[in-house]
């Protein structure tokens, strides 16, 4: 290269981060605070969220970055709930969007296995 102004340049560039979503599919929800006498019949749900952040925070984002949980703390007897679902991801990952904002569980007393 030559330059015909002389042998020192000034270059000047600017630097953005890159801004990414990802998805995050089959997130396990966690139930909290329910009564030890009760408990969850059958399965919930997987979640799949998007969440959005710089490229580089972003690129090895798992699914064990994200915590869903469910407080049961308010269930007292055996029935059907609708609750929401709490959601959580580091500051660097903002929740774009989820599948779902609540699930519907069904509880029961726990049976006596030693019978």
């Amino acid at each position: 290269l030559s330059f015909p102004e002389g042998e020192f340049v000034d270059f000047k560039g600017l630097v953005a981060e890159t801004s990414v979503v990802k998805v995050i599919e089959n997130v396990n929800i966690a139930v909290k605070e329910l009564n030890s006498g009760l408990e969850v019949v059958g399965e919930l749900p997987q979640i799949s969220v998007n969440v959005e952040g710089n490229l580089l925070s972003l690129q090895d984002f798992t699914k064990n970055n994200v915590a869903l949980s469910i407080n049961l703390s308010h269930v007292k007897i055996p029935g059907t709930y609708t609750v929401p679902v709490i959601y959580w991801t580091p500051k660097y990952a903002h929740l774009y969007s989820k599948s779902m904002d609540e699930v519907t569980v069904v509880v029961q007393r726990k049976r006596d296995i030693s019978q």
